[in-house]
């Protein structure tokens, strides 16, 4: 196994996917020991609820991107409700539409992830929002209802987790 693709539930179970030679097959679920104990040493993608990141566009010339350098926490400062200094930030490849997909999340969300791989005995590759399980549907969206969570992906890198709107009792 190459790679380990992993989402957390609420619960604290993984569902697992493993990447060998090209081919992705589900592993199903289990504890995080157990996982570890069967992938020792993998590289893990791990795909975390979307709620702990803040996905974004942004439009900039081709001027702002080169001043930039990397360096788009102005950009969201009036999207997140906190301090842009403590947000680990991630530009995507410049869309058709002309806008630049954003990932935010919090470096305090990323080191805890981290500790959570490194303790398995795993160095974390990547960390994706888990709206992007979701199917991309051209000209559509999907749609997940995840506990009292709707899980909404809009587009090849957008899509947002929203609070179920039930009735008080």
């Amino acid at each position: 196994m190459d790679t380990l693709f992993l989402h957390p539930d609420p619960q604290g179970q993984f569902t697992a996917w493993g990447r060998e030679a090209g081919s992705v097959k589900p592993l199903g679920t289990d504890s995080l020991a157990a996982l570890a104990a069967r992938h020792a040493g993998a590289r893990v993608v791990l795909f975390i609820p979307s709620f702990q990141c803040l996905l974004t566009k942004v439009t900039l010339s081709a001027g702002q991107r080169k001043q930039l350098a990397g360096n788009f926490a102005w950009l969201i400062e009036e999207q997140v409700g906190e301090d842009v200094d403590a947000l680990h930030i991630i530009a995507g490849p410049e869309q058709a539409d002309g806008q630049t997909p954003i990932v935010a999340v919090a470096e305090d969300v990323l080191e805890s992830w981290r500790t959570t791989c490194r303790e398995a005995g795993w160095a974390l590759h990547a960390l994706l929002p888990d709206v992007l399980l979701l199917p991309q549907i051209e000209n559509a969206w999907a749609l997940d209802m995840k506990g009292q969570q709707l899980v909404l992906r809009t587009g090849l890198l957008s899509g947002a987790t929203l609070e179920s709107l039930t009735p008080e009792q």
